[in-house]
């Protein structure tokens, strides 16, 4: 602020004081309490905001997924996009390496929430079931056994999840590819063996889904 000959000259500048390393949080756009996959792929917004202004791009891994390129964006705020596929391993996955470079080029490491996400689960999918056949291939693995359901296409009525492979009408498990009861297998296994019997066409259609 200057005085002179009876003249006023103001000038306001914006100081950025960052004499600390930057932290961030991570959060993944929608909240969602896991990640799913389809066979196309699902891909999910991941954002790192940080406590004060960026000088460079930040860098993160996923253990879990695939970042789909660089975090984008500006001054505290950037994203990118994971790609959680039916290949996806099932489970808790981990954010790391996060490197973030302030504007006095102070590197900051530290995540200060949202380190780790689960993947599991899928929407409905039409799977069609070889002729003769009590098993037919998912695409992915079961992470959540008691969140898998099952039915005859077509049709409204859930059948009954069972906990082994004996003769039950009406009722479906989860295998390994050789028909082995496996909560976490990636084979849906019709346990009505006469049913499974009568799909002499192997046009048999079957919905399946793991909820969320």
């Amino acid at each position: 602020n200057r005085a002179a000959n009876d003249a006023t000259t103001v000038r306001n500048s914006l100081v950025w004081i960052a004499n600390i390393a930057p932290t961030g949080a991570v959060t993944i756009d929608g909240n969602p309490s896991s990640l799913s996959s389809t066979p196309a792929g699902t891909n999910y917004n991941v954002r790192v905001t940080a406590n004060q202004v960026l000088n460079l791009v930040p860098t993160m891994n996923a253990s879990l997924g695939t970042f789909d390129g660089s975090f984008v964006g500006s001054g505290k705020v950037y994203t990118d996009s994971l790609l959680i596929e039916d290949s996806t391993l099932r489970g808790t996955g981990t954010f790391s390496n996060l490197s973030m470079t302030g504007l006095s080029n102070l590197v900051g490491t530290v995540i200060s929430s949202g380190s780790s996400y689960e993947v599991a689960g899928f929407p409905l999918r039409q799977l069609t079931v070889p002729a003769y056949s009590q098993t037919v291939a998912i695409g992915t693995s079961v992470e959540n056994f008691n969140q898998t359901r099952f039915r005859y296409a077509g049709t409204s009525e859930w059948l009954t999840r069972r906990t082994n492979t004996s003769n039950f009408v009406k009722g479906f498990t989860i295998t390994d590819s050789a028909g082995n009861y496996d909560p976490d297998g990636d084979y849906a296994f019709i346990t009505d063996l006469a049913f499974a019997n009568s799909n002499s066409s192997g046009t048999l259609k079957v919905d399946i889904e793991e909820q969320t």
